[in-house]
């Protein structure tokens, strides 16, 4: 198995035994995917970009760019967050709350996961931005730019 079919292998995994659907293409045919099965949360992981680096002799080619999103379907109609002017009220379900703080908690699991398989090491994590409707099928998640190498 070579690395970058190690590292998305990984990530099918992961997203497998927490029962997330998952998804690996471009933008456009991850976006145009249909989301599979009766999974609440939603890994995809596009764009795939190697970084080869020349060596002294020979070049290594396991150094990748990955673009991730990690998210679930949009409630539409619900407000993002408490917008009562201080009215102390159910803040069950306001998207922060219901979607955004648990999928914090799953994206730092994810990431911290990947960082300790045995071949797996960030090389950078770009900054981890918050989408809203997101793609044609309106999720609601994070999106996440990494530069991972696998050894």
């Amino acid at each position: 198995m070579n690395e970058l079919e190690y590292l998305i292998t990984q990530m099918n995994t992961y997203a497998s035994n927490k029962t997330w659907g998952f998804a690996h293409g471009f933008v456009s045919q991850v976006n145009q995917k249909e989301n599979e099965g009766d999974s609440d949360i939603f890994l995809q992981v596009f764009d795939v970009k190697t970084q080869p680096k020349v060596l002294e002799i020979g070049v290594e080619f396991n150094t990748f760019q990955v673009d991730l999103f990690l998210g679930m379907p949009s409630v539409l109609g619900n407000a993002f967050y408490k917008q009562d002017s201080g009215v102390v009220v159910d803040s069950s379900n306001y998207a922060f709350n219901k979607t955004f703080v648990p999928l914090f908690d799953e994206v730092k699991s994810f990431i911290n996961y990947l960082s300790v398989c045995d071949r797996v090491s960030f090389e950078s994590i770009q900054p981890i931005v918050q989408r809203v409707n997101y793609q044609d099928h309106n999720l609601d998640g994070y999106s996440i730019g990494a530069t991972i190498k696998v050894f």
